[in-house]
């Protein structure tokens, strides 16, 4: 997958928020990219179909979603943690 399909920054940054803080529900990663909720569920949309996160639903509340990397999202962002300390410098 070219690093184009990966269409935004805020698909990065969700994708980073997800690596970061795995198991996490959908609110707690818009709250944590700053981002708004209709961008970020657009993202995981789309890094869901990508393969690059994978999703689970709370049996007791099926409307909440927990968020994981998979492993090529985890690759990704590990990498995309780096760039993102090496920018913080």
């Amino acid at each position: 997958m070219p690093l184009r399909d990966l269409k935004s920054i805020i698909t990065l940054e969700v994708l980073l928020a997800v690596y970061r803080k795995p198991g996490a529900f959908v609110r707690e990663i818009i709250d944590a990219s700053g981002i708004t909720g209709d961008s970020v569920i657009d993202a995981i949309g789309y890094l869901i179909k990508k393969g690059l996160i994978r999703e689970e639903r709370e049996k007791s509340f099926p409307r909440r979603r927990y968020l994981f990397p998979t492993e090529k999202g985890k690759k990704i962002g590990e990498l995309l943690a780096k760039i993102d300390e090496i920018l913080g410098e």
